[in-house]
């Protein structure tokens, strides 16, 4: 049988046209054993970092309006012991002032009284009557 120009298997020595078919063969190699432990290894080390970044950001968006929340919540707490602290340190410094100053008439009767001598050229008055003139 003769073989048309078409289906002619090309020889070593010359290039064929275009009208020709070739047909190749196409040689695979057999499969390796593929090792499913070393795989995945391999599959986790490729997508860890996407992951954890993907993860990070996720996160984030999740969590930022919870965290918004807890500082806004700190904050008032903390405005409101430290104004509580702030009154009883206030509170305690006046009546520390009181005593001292209550303190202070008890050993010299005279100290919380007027003077007897006018700041004004140095005229004695009496402090329950009214200024001579």
């Amino acid at each position: 049988m003769l073989e048309s120009a078409a289906h002619r298997a090309p020889s070593a020595d010359r290039v064929p046209t275009l009208t020709e078919v070739v047909e190749l063969r196409v040689v695979h190699p057999a499969p390796a054993a593929v090792d499913a432990a070393a795989l995945v290894q391999q599959v986790l080390a490729e997508l860890t970092p996407r992951i954890d970044a993907l993860f990070e950001a996720r996160l984030r968006g999740a969590l930022a309006p919870a965290v918004a929340r807890a500082v806004g919540g700190l904050l008032v707490d903390s405005r409101q012991a430290l104004g509580a602290s702030l009154r009883q340190l206030v509170e305690e410094a006046v009546a520390r002032s009181l005593q001292a100053a209550v303190g202070d008439s008890v050993a010299n009767p005279g100290a919380g009284r007027p003077r007897d001598v006018s700041e004004a050229g140095g005229i004695p008055c009496q402090p329950d009557a009214p200024p001579s003139r």
